[in-house]
């Protein structure tokens, strides 16, 4: 992995900010279409929007990244409900997700 010893930190020291880049790094290496608006402050419509669209030709997932101790907000838990009721899937990753389930969902939808 890119993050040095994230085995170690997994779950630990790993920011938020962290945990995107690797994300991200992983999305590229699975060859998946992404986006994530950095600056939800310039993205329109209503508050608590995923922080990532991934799609693929397995379909389309939507996810929220927190770090070890954060929490969702009820839009950001409306977008999910919703967004599992549509039949996507949405999902919550933190930094101890890095321990291989992020890329194992990620390549569900390749």
């Amino acid at each position: 992995m890119v993050l040095a010893g994230v085995a170690q930190a997994v779950g630990g020291d790993v920011t938020e900010a962290e945990l995107q880049r690797e994300v991200e790094r992983l999305l590229d290496e699975a060859g998946l279409l992404w986006h994530h608006c950095p600056r939800a402050y310039r993205c329109r419509g209503p508050a608590g929007f995923p922080d990532l669209l991934a799609l693929g030709l397995g379909g389309l997932l939507v996810a929220e990244l927190k770090g070890p101790d954060g929490e969702t907000s009820a839009a950001q838990d409306l977008w999910h409900w919703t967004a599992a009721r549509a039949g996507l899937r949405p999902r919550l990753w933190r930094p101890a997700d890095l321990n291989g389930r992020i890329a194992t969902e990620l390549d569900a939808i390749k």
